[in-house]
């Protein structure tokens, strides 16, 4: 392994939007450019369920196929990921589409469009997975093991959306969650053909007020005072 060193493997730099690093990729013309945000379902518990309709959408007055094929012509690829505590938006493609790839997911982010059927197809769909998840033993085990750390405060009990909050998503929900991601200071993280200077100039918009993600809830843990034993009756074939 090689320790890797700021000023010779990689630099790191302030923009606007928050800290940028970049790495020269040495073997082909290719790049890859992850947005994280540090905000994710424990700050806003149906980011993840309108994150992943936003996935699947289209853009200003591009719909899903046409969004698609632009994505095909760039011969590029964006992926989203979202957890507890952060948001991972991720762009790859060659060197050379990031200046015309990068203003199409913003946009994206600014002004999605979910086809009305798709998008309560896709919701129905997460809620009927959830219902499955709820009748496996791995699940019934996570819950448990986490009310044992957690209590009450628990979050799959504290917080956990409905299925009723994330069927009534609509179109209009999407676009406020990922167009304050838009104006929400992130880390930056690029690897490809490109300079420190060119990628800033591509990612930075001085004309943005960005704000800081809001506060992660603390963790709190129950503490008993003696050792405890919880039991869960779970039926499973």
């Amino acid at each position: 392994p090689q320790e890797l060193t700021a000023g010779i493997h990689y630099s790191r730099s302030d923009t606007p939007s928050g800290p940028l690093f970049v790495a020269k990729n040495p073997y082909d013309d290719l790049f890859r450019l992850t947005l994280r945000w540090y905000t994710g379902s424990e700050q806003d518990p149906l980011l993840c369920d309108a994150l992943a309709l936003w996935g699947r959408s289209g853009a200003g007055y591009l719909n899903r196929t046409g969004f698609e094929a632009k994505l095909y012509a760039l011969a590029a690829d964006v992926d989203v990921r979202c957890g507890s505590h952060h948001v991972d938006i991720v762009l790859r493609g060659p060197g050379s589409s990031l200046a015309e790839l990068l203003p199409l997911v913003e946009e994206r982010l600014r002004a999605p469009v979910v086809d009305p059927e798709d998008s309560d197809k896709q919701l129905r769909d997460r809620v009927d997975r959830r219902k499955q998840d709820r009748t496996t033993l791995d699940w019934a085990a996570g819950a448990l093991r986490s009310f044992a750390l957690h209590g009450s405060m628990s979050p799959w009990m504290e917080g956990a959306p409905t299925d009723d909050q994330i069927l009534s998503l609509q179109n209009a929900d999407l676009a406020t969650r990922t167009g304050a991601l838009l104006r929400t200071r992130r880390t930056s993280m690029y690897t490809g053909p490109m300079g420190e200077f060119d990628v800033t100039r591509l990612i930075a918009r001085p004309d943005v007020l960005y704000v800081d993600p809001a506060a992660t809830p603390p963790i709190t843990y129950q503490r008993p005072d003696r050792p405890r034993l919880l039991l869960m009756d779970h039926d499973s074939a």
